[in-house]
């Protein structure tokens, strides 16, 4: 059991006592004491009760990333969020981000004409996809480049951490119900955290509550169609 819930357990139980003797004692000084105490009993008990915590629950929940693919898969699945390639790392947060309420796209951290180009396309796909109309009040999308691994104070729920050992085409993404963040630590990522963003905003009005981390398994891939034994 955690110890803020056995000292609120073991505070209840010090003010149950206290209040037992006193209604003994008051007991002995007539009725209408007698009825007045229990009318604050009354008051006083379910507040002691509200502030206790469950006994085995914790006091906030954590996100854990799953990292088996097949794990990452039934998650993604129950999100409703069809991401090809899979992601190697998400964990469900819960809940949606409304993409009307969705503010302008602004790149944060180190800029380039790359970075540029990725926004511009980013913003057209995400309203060729989702129709989502930008909205110069609402919660921006920040799109993050961090050559040196380390996201600035902009970049919401998206950590050091995160970035480490991902390479220059890893990325990280990261929805709640706040807005939408992604960062990498090179444009070739972040143009992957773009098209993970897309997808996941394709004919959708709200997108799933989720945090991504990805890289590529290897440098280079390609794919091979024989054509000399038929279709493939």
């Amino acid at each position: 059991m955690p110890a803020d819930t056995s000292s609120n357990l073991t505070a209840s139980k010090k003010v149950g006592a206290g209040l037992f003797t006193l209604i003994r004692g008051l007991g002995r000084c007539g009725t209408s004491v007698l009825w007045l105490t229990r009318l604050v009993l009354l008051v006083l008990i379910p507040a002691c009760r509200s502030s206790n915590v469950k006994p085995g629950l914790p006091t906030s929940k954590m996100q854990v990333l799953e990292n088996n693919s097949a794990q990452v898969a039934a998650l993604l699945t129950t999100a409703d969020a069809w991401i090809m390639p899979q992601p190697k790392e998400a964990g469900l947060a819960g809940g949606s981000f409304a993409l009307k309420r969705s503010g302008p796209v602004r790149l944060v951290g180190a800029t380039s004409p790359a970075a540029e180009k990725i926004l511009h396309q980013f913003s057209a796909l995400l309203l060729e996809r989702s129709g989502a109309v930008i909205k110069p009040s609402g919660f921006p999308i920040l799109l993050g480049i961090f050559p040196d691994g380390k996201p600035d104070a902009s970049i919401k729920n998206i950590s050091a951490a995160d970035l480490q050992s991902l390479g220059p085409e890893g990325y990280v993404v990261n929805v709640d119900g706040r807005g939408i963040s992604a960062a990498a630590t090179s444009p070739a990522g972040l143009l992957h955290a773009a098209q993970t963003l897309v997808q996941l905003a394709t004919d959708k009005t709200r997108v799933p509550c989720l945090h991504i981390r990805d890289w590529p398994s290897m440098q280079y891939r390609g794919v091979m169609q024989d054509i000399s034994r038929g279709q493939v």
